[in-house]
C-alpha cells in the first residue's frame, strides 16, 4: 500500500488568517498567493505550542516548489533565504 504525506499548506494570508498551533514538529508550507509552482515556499515547524503568527521561518528553508503531472516536486537547493525577494 502506497502512503501520502502531506504536510498542512497555505498562502501567507489564509496562515494569518487562521494562525493555528502545529503540533510538535508539524510542518507548515507557506506557498505564494499565486499557488504552488509560482515562487518561493517558505516553511515553519511546530512546537505545539506556538500560534502560526508567531513562530519564526525555519532557517534556510527557502524552497522552490512545482508541479509535474501528479508529482510535487520540492527543491531545496535554491538561494539563501537573505538572498531571494519576494
Amino acid at each position: 500500500m502506497a502512503y501520502k504525506i502531506r504536510p498542512r499548506a497555505g498562502s501567507a494570508t489564509e496562515w494569518a488568517e487562521a494562525n493555528p498551533v502545529l503540533a510538535e514538529r508539524e510542518i507548515g508550507y507557506e506557498f505564494p498567493a499565486n499557488g504552488v509552482g509560482t515562487g518561493y515556499v517558505n516553511m515553519k515547524m511546530g512546537d505545539g505550542v506556538t500560534p502560526w503568527n508567531d513562530l519564526p521561518y525555519a532557517v534556510g528553508s527557502v524552497v522552490e516548489v512545482s508541479v509535474v503531472g501528479e508529482k510535487l516536486i520540492i527543491n531545496t537547493n535554491v538561494a539563501d533565504a537573505d538572498e531571494v525577494s519576494y
